[in-house]
């Protein structure tokens, strides 16, 4: 059972990059799409956050997808899957900085 859900996690994790891609959301919302106050600010730098953040995504999401391929052929099952699971979390928070610092250029404090 482990390997089934290690396995989907870089799947399901590109499938919805993907999707947050083609389809970011539209107006500021507090559910979802990438909040943080200087994302939040105004239409024009949510729109930018959004798109920013959904390439980090699918860039994370296709190194991930690798990285796990890699690691299921020369790993045992359980440390490969929590290897995967720690680089796919250090992956994903590194797109918050990323992303911010993008908003803080491009549109400045």
């Amino acid at each position: 059972m482990v390997i089934v859900i290690y396995l989907l996690l870089g799947p399901l994790l590109l499938t919805l990059s993907v999707y947050f891609k083609i389809k970011p959301p539209a107006r500021i919302n507090h559910i979802y799409g990438y909040r943080t106050r200087r994302s939040m600010r105004d239409q024009t730098s949510w729109d930018e956050a959004n798109a920013f953040s959904a390439s980090l995504m699918v860039l994370v999401s296709i190194l991930l997808n690798i990285f796990q391929a890699v690691c299921y052929l020369f790993l045992p099952g359980e440390k490969a899957a929590l290897t995967v699971c720690v680089v796919m979390v250090l992956g994903l928070l590194l797109v918050i900085p990323l992303t911010e610092n993008h908003l803080k250029q491009k549109f400045g404090e």
